[in-house]
């Protein structure tokens, strides 16, 4: 993953890899403005995960949060305005299954 540095010259600055598979996962920015990921697509197998991380932008880091109890793909993230984030549909079906 790669962000602008915020300086004049328009660089980029390398931050670390997220701890989880971000292709198909749901964002929602939270008060402290971190960016959460929700969910994402499996690369072991299967299509979603429940993981729930978030990114600090100012520090470069990702954290990790207590799993979801379903695995998502494709999920929504709104933030609530009391800095909650509901997280709402997303899928862990191939259209075969469905």
């Amino acid at each position: 993953m790669v962000r602008s540095s915020g300086n004049a010259t328009g660089g980029t600055i390398q931050v670390p890899s997220a701890v989880a598979d971000l292709f198909c996962a749901g964002q929602a920015v939270l008060a402290d403005g971190r960016v959460l990921v929700i969910g994402g697509t499996s690369t072991k197998g299967g299509l979603g995960v429940p993981d729930v991380t978030a990114f600090d932008w100012q520090t470069s880091t990702w954290s990790a949060f207590a799993p979801m109890q379903y695995p998502r793909w494709y999920a929504t993230g709104t933030t609530l305005a009391d800095g909650k984030v509901l997280v709402m549909s997303g899928a862990n079906a191939s259209l075969t299954d469905l």
